[in-house]
């Protein structure tokens, strides 16, 4: 996904449109055919003018539900869920470091996209974040999670997304923090792909990401909890152009 001022292309599952589309992570759409997230489609979509990234969202919406046909509607469902607490010795969240982070006027292309982006091990890793938001970058040792004046909602929002399940944010925390996590994908990070064989040299892996948040004072405890789910009610593959 690759949202520009007055542009969006994309190449990507209907179920990923939807994710960006309605600011949602994949747990929270259910129902629908299985092409729904294993089909490719390539959006290359214009607009007039210079419209905000909501605005852009919007547009999305209005192109899924037409040329999908899709329609759904929204629960709340009871499902598996992580609460994230202050470990026992308390936070030890870094606090932010002048130069952590590059602010968003300063970003341009798809770095104003405020999702947490996922990038390829080929990308530089010492290239400053944008303030307040969180990278992904996959390393030769796993993968890390890094940004700079991040507020605790981002950090729970992107950690729903890389662990597959909604985080409840039971901190107390309100300000911002740096962070430079390094840990290993496995099973439990279902939203990111698994290192692949060879990748990780014997002896230098790094710890899961339940240990990794350990290092600011924090701790994922299981649970259940109220989490809203978009239902597909009907969807249609769309015709040829």
């Amino acid at each position: 996904m690759r949202p520009m001022p007055g542009l969006l292309t994309a190449s990507a599952p209907l179920q990923v449109l939807m994710e960006a589309a309605y600011d949602v992570h994949s747990f929270q759409i259910v129902g629908g055919p299985e092409w729904v997230a294993g089909e490719g489609y390539a959006v290359d979509a214009k607009a007039s003018g210079n419209p905000e990234h909501e605005q852009m969202m919007l547009m999305l919406q209005s192109l899924l539900e037409d040329r999908f046909q899709l329609s759904f509607h929204r629960e709340s469902r009871e499902l598996p869920v992580y609460a994230l607490v202050p470990a026992r010795g308390g936070l030890k969240l870094p606090p932010p470091r002048d130069g952590s982070c590059v602010e968003e006027t300063d970003v341009l292309g798809p770095l104003a996209d405020p999702g947490a982006r996922l990038q390829p091990p080929s990308q530089d890793p010492t290239r400053a974040s944008r303030c307040g938001g969180l990278d992904v970058p996959l390393e030769p040792g796993g993968a890390r999670l890094r940004g700079g004046k991040v507020p605790m909602a981002e950090f729970v929002r992107v950690l729903s997304r890389v662990l597959g399940r909604s985080v409840i944010d039971q901190t107390g925390f309100s300000g911002v923090f740096d962070v430079t996590l390094d840990f290993l994908p496995d099973e439990t990070t279902p939203g990111l792909p698994p290192p692949p064989p060879g990748a990780i040299p014997f002896g230098t892996a790094n710890p899961s990401i339940f240990s990794a948040v350990q290092q600011m004072g924090l701790r994922l405890e299981s649970a259940k909890g109220p989490v809203e789910v978009l239902v597909i009610d009907h969807v249609e593959r769309p015709s040829a152009n």
